[in-house]
């Protein structure tokens, strides 16, 4: 049975490079973030009652991974990820860096003394500005450890960027015992570059024209702070078993 809100085919599975699995719907559209979660959340039903860990992208990506958590009984967490730019250009941007300092760089950056002296002194701001981020999402709490645990990593779209590639190396780095992808919407090109880094990746929906990702959604504002916060507050059992299996 087609899950409901579904414009286009069932679902197929394909082999991705070395076996990794990864499912895919020609063409849909979703009502909201929450429902895109729901959706993606019933491609992973095999892993409900096994504990997951959903890492998400803010802010967007915390309302999708908190409807995944939710549907399969797991923990959410933040997976938090900046932008690298030379100091003083803003808008020449050269890579990516998370909170544990994993770096990736772009084919844009330019290796010389100077250069690096100059990203040295970049990653070293962006890893306290992140440090802020999290203190502020997450007062209490220290990041959630992906080792030995099957590891979601959640966005509500995924865009060419470093980012994404330096988030989901670095969950890898940390040794899950099963790294997932799980997003609604993605260009087609970026399947084979996430399927050689992840063992799954579950995408409903790879146009060849991507466009931007707002043009999916039927609703999708702007995420507030606030709103990411209550999502992670959130109580995890208070939506557990609301989707059916097919």
């Amino acid at each position: 049975m087609i899950p409901v809100g579904i414009r286009g085919k069932p679902v197929l599975s394909a082999s991705g490079p070395v076996g990794r699995r990864l499912a895919t719907i020609p063409m849909m559209m979703y009502r909201d973030r929450r429902h895109a979660g729901e959706l993606l959340a019933r491609q992973l039903l095999a892993y409900r009652g096994q504990k997951p860990l959903v890492l998400a992208l803010p802010p967007g990506g915390v309302l999708v991974g908190r409807q995944i958590a939710d549907e399969l009984g797991g923990d959410l967490d933040l997976l938090l990820v900046h932008r690298l730019a030379i100091p003083g250009n803003p808008n020449c941007v050269i890579g990516s860096i998370t909170e544990n300092g994993h770096v990736e760089l772009g084919p844009f950056a330019v290796e010389s003394p100077g250069t690096r002296d100059l990203l040295k002194a970049e990653i070293h701001t962006q890893i306290h500005l992140l440090k802020v981020r999290r203190d502020f999402y997450t007062p209490v709490g220290t990041p959630a450890d992906p080792k030995d645990r099957i590891t979601i990593i959640a966005d509500d779209g995924c865009t060419p960027g470093s980012d994404f590639l330096a988030a989901l190396k670095a969950v890898r780095e940390r040794g899950p015992r099963r790294l997932i992808v799980a997003v609604p919407i993605l260009p087609k090109e970026r399947l084979v570059c996430l399927c050689a880094i992840a063992d799954e990746v579950i995408c409903p929906a790879t146009p060849a024209f991507f466009g931007t990702v707002r043009r999916f959604f039927e609703d999708f504002p702007p995420v507030t702070e606030d709103q990411v916060v209550e999502a992670l507050r959130a109580d995890p059992t208070r939506t557990l078993g609301k989707v059916e299996e097919h």
